[in-house]
């Protein structure tokens, strides 16, 4: 933002700067579309740090990015004495326990990528207590919307199945959302020319292996429907694996990269 003032005289045209809020859940970027802030949007370049990319390296995402919903299933049961009275109860930790297990025995689907990851399981009110709350974070990954409707459709028969075999009551809500990555070619290649100028970039590479989720996708999207283009990039750093207490990126060594690509590509928009 600091450099865009500093050189407008010399830019046209309009730039935003779009925060990317809650993205590590996917929740954010469907109220940034909401917004109607990207409807006149012709180029939209967003970056990620590291992943397949190795410090000195840029990478441009042709694909790979799974869709994803992020779902927390809550589970309500009936107290009982655990000792006098157990026959009374409806356990809603065993209830979770068992979607749990099966959650993650969803058969792969053969026409492309699936993910099936259960965060968190919380329950239970004491040891002697039959447990009456239990809720459940879990993600589902699909290398298309068809692999990922087919898991969520097992989601919902687990859930809906296993509410009755305890007989406990049982919610569902989808606590976020992303789809698969729009590939704009011409994008990618524009921003391969700007690497290419770049000091810090000693390699370029292309990925299409499949990662994680990105809700930067919803925005790619929403431009693209809007008769413009999207691109997503990753600026490499020396990692120890992402979600991990150890984990790091070289910010003074790494985070330049990004920030000349942003800029450069900027200026070759503007003919400079």
């Amino acid at each position: 933002a600091k450099w865009l003032i500093q050189h407008k005289e010399e830019l046209k045209g309009t730039f935003k700067i779009i925060f990317q809020p809650a993205e590590e859940g996917v929740r954010g970027a469907a109220a940034i579309v909401g917004s109607g802030i990207l409807d006149d949007v012709n180029f939209i370049v967003g970056s990620h740090c590291g992943g397949l990319a190795k410090l000195g390296q840029m990478a441009l995402v042709h694909g790979g990015v799974l869709a994803s919903i992020k779902y927390d299933i809550s589970f309500k049961g009936t107290p009982s004495h655990a000792g006098s009275n157990p026959h009374l109860g409806h356990s809603a930790l065993m209830a979770a326990c068992a979607t749990a297990m099966m959650l993650v025995g969803i058969p792969r689907h053969g026409n492309g990528v699936s993910r099936v990851a259960v965060g968190t399981l919380h329950a239970g009110e004491g040891r002697n207590i039959t447990p009456v709350h239990a809720k459940i974070e879990c993600e589902i990954r699909g290398q298309t919307e068809e692999v990922l409707n087919y898991l969520s459709e097992n989601v919902e028969k687990i859930v809906k199945g296993n509410s009755v075999s305890y007989d406990v009551e049982s919610k569902i809500e989808r606590a976020g959302y992303s789809t698969t990555l729009i590939e704009c070619p011409d994008l990618l290649e524009e921003l391969r020319d700007v690497g290419k100028q770049i000091p810090e970039v000693k390699e370029i590479i292309d990925l299409n292996a499949p990662v994680g989720g990105e809700d930067f996708t919803l925005m790619i999207k929403r431009v693209v429907e809007k008769g413009g283009q999207g691109a997503l990039f990753r600026w490499g750093c020396n990692h120890r694996g992402h979600h991990k207490g150890d984990f790091d990126l070289q910010d003074t060594e790494s985070m330049p990269m990004g920030f000349e690509v942003f800029t450069r590509f900027a200026q070759k928009k503007n003919g400079v």
